[in-house]
């Protein structure tokens, strides 16, 4: 409801305002507080003059509609959320990737960094997945570590793998290989690294993943100053 003249005075600190959301047609409320913590996005949101009477997001019939949202994604991200700082509930592998997502979308640093704990936790990732959870993500390490895997090993790069990855990435992988010798038929051991191989991911995608990084410094996440390489 809006704000009225109040008999005794609030707290500052204890006076919990909630917020209406509408997601995927349906009615969330929630503390305010939540949402200005870990996102400066929807502080800032909320600080902005509205026009009117009735307050954006104080009722249910008139609710802050987020655009474009699910609510199975949207549910996983409260859970997180609302026991924050405490043990985090048991979602699915598929929760966390939705709860990485929005933080990402609405710079919730802190919660990024939770379920990228989780996700690193959790049931691994096979090389494609790492790539295009890397680049999706904005995580380098996960990029790194999928191309890497992909170039050293024992077989060549799969139609269906070279159609996930896109053609581009399939095309420079497979320069790699042909340059170490790897091809379907013959191969070199990946164990370890290679020193070669790495030189080569990073004349072709060391680019790329300074970008990655680019990107993860600003969603906030707290990485290290030098961006990942392949040459580490």
């Amino acid at each position: 409801m809006p704000d009225s003249i109040a008999p005794y005075p609030r707290s500052s600190e204890f006076y919990i305002q909630h917020i209406i959301l509408l997601v995927d047609g349906i009615l969330y409320q929630m503390p305010r507080y939540l949402l200005e913590k870990h996102s400066e996005i929807f502080a800032t949101m909320f600080t902005l003059p509205q026009e009117g009477t009735m307050v954006e997001g104080s009722d249910d019939q008139h609710p802050i509609e987020l655009q474009g949202i699910s609510k199975d994604d949207f549910e996983p991200l409260l859970n997180v959320m609302l026991t924050y700082g405490f043990e985090s509930p048991p979602l699915k592998q598929n929760e966390w990737f939705s709860v990485l997502r929005l933080a990402n979308m609405w710079g919730m640093a802190r919660i990024r960094k939770s379920a990228l704990e989780k996700l690193t936790k959790s049931a691994p990732l096979d090389a494609v997945e790492r790539v295009i959870y890397g680049r999706e993500l904005a995580v380098a390490e996960w990029a790194i570590s999928g191309l890497r895997d992909l170039a050293g090993r024992q077989t060549a790069i799969s139609k269906k793998e070279s159609t996930r990855l896109g053609v581009d990435t399939m095309f420079k992988l497979w320069n790699i290989q042909h340059k170490a010798g790897i091809s379907s038929w013959t191969s070199i051991p990946s164990q370890g690294g290679n020193s070669n191989i790495d030189l080569q991911l990073n004349q072709a995608f060391g680019s790329e993943i300074t970008e990655i990084h680019r990107r993860a410094i600003a969603l906030g996440y707290e990485v290290p100053s030098a961006a990942p390489s392949f040459l580490k």
